[in-house]
């Protein structure tokens, strides 16, 4: 992660300056294919975790853009590919070639990305995952990958295959300590308590 972003846009904060025209560059990984300087304005209803989202949309601080219906982009390349490539796998579908783009998110959202299968898989097994919702949205404990999301995503550029430093090292830093973060967190949460008959 780069320092200028650290430094800018810390987690939980919106990643954009105040003109709304992101300092940074983000990635964004998909099987459609945009043109430069396209804009894209109609996101579509989010299908990944809708238990998890729908739990982050509840607890949706005043500003932040909508976790239901969002672009979202990445600030690795690597991992806006590899992202990409899991949702072909959880929605089991034949895997397609993958286009990446350089793009910006104009009043984007920062967040721990991890969190979101991790919240979904604590609430199926019946634990109270306030406290990594409330983490989702304003981070306090050091998370290496976030993703960036908001209404609006403009297409600065596409980003050849050949421009990716290797994919692998990419993804054993996300297993090994990124997941290892949120299952920690996952272990914390207690039961929900249950109401009464």
């Amino acid at each position: 992660m780069s320092e200028h972003l650290r430094d800018g846009f810390p987690p939980g904060e919106p990643a954009a300056t105040d003109s709304g025209s992101s300092t940074i560059k983000l990635f964004h990984a998909t099987t459609s294919r945009f043109a430069d300087g396209q804009v894209l304005t109609q996101p579509k209803r989010n299908t990944y975790y809708p238990e998890a989202v729908d739990l982050l949309e509840a607890s949706r601080p005043d500003g932040a853009p909508s976790r239901t219906a969002c672009f979202c982009a990445s600030e690795s390349a690597e991992f806006a590919v590899l992202h990409a490539q899991a949702q072909q796998r959880i929605a089991g579908a034949t895997p397609v070639p993958i286009n990446l783009y350089a793009v910006e998110v104009p009043d984007g959202y920062r967040a721990p990305l991890v969190l979101i299968a991790h919240i979904a898989e604590g609430r199926q097994s019946g634990l109270d995952v306030t406290a990594m919702v409330e983490e989702y949205w304003e981070p306090k404990r050091e998370w290496r990958f976030f993703e960036v999301f908001g209404a609006q995503m403009r297409i600065l550029t596409s980003v050849k295959e050949a421009e990716l430093p290797r994919l692998a090292a990419e993804e054993m830093r996300y297993t090994i300590g990124e997941t290892d973060r949120a299952k920690q967190m996952l272990f914390e949460c207690r039961p929900l308590k249950r109401t009464g008959r």
